[in-house]
């Protein structure tokens, strides 16, 4: 008799699951692969299509949403001078040191 224990998937193993089962369609072919990639049983189908469907849905296979970033507002500046100084105060910002295009002789 083979007893099979609950253990948690890494995030690895879920998103190859994932792969695999999208790639095929098929619990077998997946399993397969599962085995000689991770050396051990793969979970039951029922988990493998929860995963997937998860990850369809959310865009996660922790089951979480893939939180939104915020579109950040950026202007190209051709001559950073433009900034001035106080622009670059207002982010806390350090006006960058004066460089000499050539060095001293």
């Amino acid at each position: 008799m083979r007893l099979s224990a609950f253990r948690l998937l890494t995030v690895l193993e879920r998103a190859k699951l994932v792969c695999w089962y999208e790639e095929t369609q098929c619990y077998t072919m997946t399993a397969r692969r599962f085995r000689a990639e991770f050396g051990h049983d793969p979970p039951p189908l029922s988990e493998i299509k929860d995963i997937h469907k998860r990850f369809l849905e959310t865009g996660s296979t922790a089951g979480e949403p893939i939180r939104e970033f915020q579109k950040v507002d950026q202007t190209v500046v051709k001559d950073p001078e433009e900034l001035g100084s106080a622009t670059l105060e207002q982010f806390g910002l350090d006006p960058p040191p004066l460089t000499r295009r050539h060095p001293p002789v």
